[in-house]
């Protein structure tokens, strides 16, 4: 199989039990492991990390709103000390695990509503930011680019990564399809193919409306709780070339 992972960096949400990702992790560059607020355990971070050991792959934090009953994709609109306890709690119990297991912390990457809101909310980044301070040595983060938390975490001195979508379609620049939407989700091996392609060589894609996007980014996300993520990664191996 022709090794993806020496071309394009994929970074993959992992450690939510919601399907076998035991066999993605060979096939991805990083992982950003869910630590407690909309999924994940102390079991859970722990065999994720572990397995990223494995794999050699990049390890991620992956936080978000505490709210498991909707997995993170509600807003919480709450005051900002209150949501800064949440992530704190989120990263004290990972760092453990972390720790535990002689690992080492490469990112953090926002989950669901969290990540959305973070695209646009200059107050609600800048206390994002300020909690990874709990963190004694810097962390690259994982957004959008021209997002609040890019600006925030640019000015408060962090190396952002950016970040684009390759199992969701977009309807403008900073916004994703709501998944309430049919569509939002894209699910044909194919279609992920065609939407990296233009993402890796021509920096945009096409909207759900057909608008063309302007897009730069330099790691690309597939979410491990679809069903056929892991035939859409064997079929990026066979067939993405460039």
């Amino acid at each position: 199989m022709n090794s993806l992972k020496n071309k394009v960096h994929i970074n993959l949400d992992v450690g939510e039990r919601v399907v076998d990702e035991s066999l993605m992790y060979s096939l991805v560059s990083a992982v950003n492991i869910a630590c407690g607020g909309h999924a994940g355990d102390n079991f859970t971070m722990s065999t994720a990390i572990k397995r990223a050991q494995e794999y050699n792959n990049q390890i991620g934090l992956h936080p978000s709103y505490e709210d498991r009953e909707n997995f993170g994709r509600h807003s919480l609109k709450l005051p900002l000390d209150q949501l800064m306890n949440q992530w704190e709690r989120q990263y004290d119990g990972f760092i453990n695990i972390l720790i535990q297991e002689n690992a080492t912390l490469n990112h953090c990457k926002p989950h669901g509503a969290l990540y959305n809101d973070l695209l646009h909310d200059t107050s609600l980044s800048e206390a994002f930011v300020k909690s990874l301070s709990f963190f004694k040595k810097p962390i690259k983060i994982y957004t959008m680019q021209g997002s609040a938390l890019h600006k925030e975490a640019e000015s408060a001195g962090y190396e952002v990564e950016f970040e684009a979508f390759l199992d969701r379609s977009y309807a403008s620049s900073l916004k994703l399809t709501p998944r309430s939407q049919d569509g939002a989700v894209i699910e044909e091996p194919k279609e992920v193919l065609e939407q990296l392609y233009h993402l890796k060589n021509k920096n945009g894609l096409h909207s759900l409306n057909g608008e063309w996007i302007p897009i730069e980014a330099n790691t690309y996300c597939l979410h491990s709780d679809h069903p056929n993520t892991l035939s859409i990664l064997n079929y990026l191996h066979r067939n993405f070339d460039s």
